[in-house]
């Protein structure tokens, strides 16, 4: 990981997402679907249950592989930052995960502590690293909406030209972001979208099996 601050904010017009698409391996999808294609309708139907439901389970893959590879302190926060679009119908039979640009602020993961020389932190297991100059402070008035939050952030007096401006302005320092991760590892985006195209070829093999169950009653 790299130093807090270091990541990049948002670039105006562009997605703050990431998308993981369920696509299913087509030789397999074939397979499957083979039964149900002489059924009217019946494929049609099958969609957007099948990857809906893949869908919300390569969720769960995902949180579980966010939480073993970020130090974040509020799990409910990952979930947040994971969202089932888009969602499939029959007339746009593609279903995904969105998977946020936005960053974590430094407070929000585990081991944040405060040191003489600044601010311990660590974004990943095993890797902490001290932000020089930063200081730990509870309540803050929000820079666009003007409402107090009673939170604890991690703060460092902005510089300029390398020196440190003597008063305020404060910046709010951040980590990475979801997407940041799972884009930055090769290894884990082409693990969990293989993931997630065998999840898609079993749930529709479970819906393939419900049309033909109905079909022969």
């Amino acid at each position: 990981m790299a130093a807090a601050g270091a990541y990049p904010r948002f670039t105006p017009g562009q997605p703050r997402f990431a998308v993981l698409e369920i696509v299913p391996d087509k030789a397999a999808l074939d397979q499957v679907t083979r039964e149900i294609r002489h059924i009217p309708g019946a494929l049609a139907r099958m969609w957007p249950p099948a990857l809906n439901a893949a869908a919300q389970e390569t969720r769960t893959v995902l949180y579980k592989e966010f939480l073993l590879r970020m130090n974040i302190a509020r799990k409910g926060s990952v979930k947040k930052r994971l969202e089932l679009k888009p969602k499939a119908t029959r007339h746009h039979p593609v279903a995904g995960v969105r998977i946020a640009l936005s960053r974590f602020t430094v407070a929000s993961f585990k081991g944040v502590r405060q040191l003489k020389e600044g601010v311990r932190w660590s974004a990943a297991p095993g890797a902490q690293r001290v932000i020089p100059r930063a200081f730990v402070r509870k309540g803050f008035t929000h820079d666009k909406t003007g409402g107090y939050l009673n939170l604890k952030q991690v703060w460092r007096r902005k510089s300029e030209g390398g020196r440190l401006v003597p008063r305020y302005p404060l910046s709010l320092l951040r980590g990475p972001s979801l997407a940041a991760v799972w884009e930055n590892k090769p290894a884990l985006r082409r693990q969990t979208e293989k993931q997630a195209g065998e999840i898609a070829v079993k749930k529709v093999s479970q819906q393939v099996a419900r049309i033909l169950a109905r079909a022969t009653r």
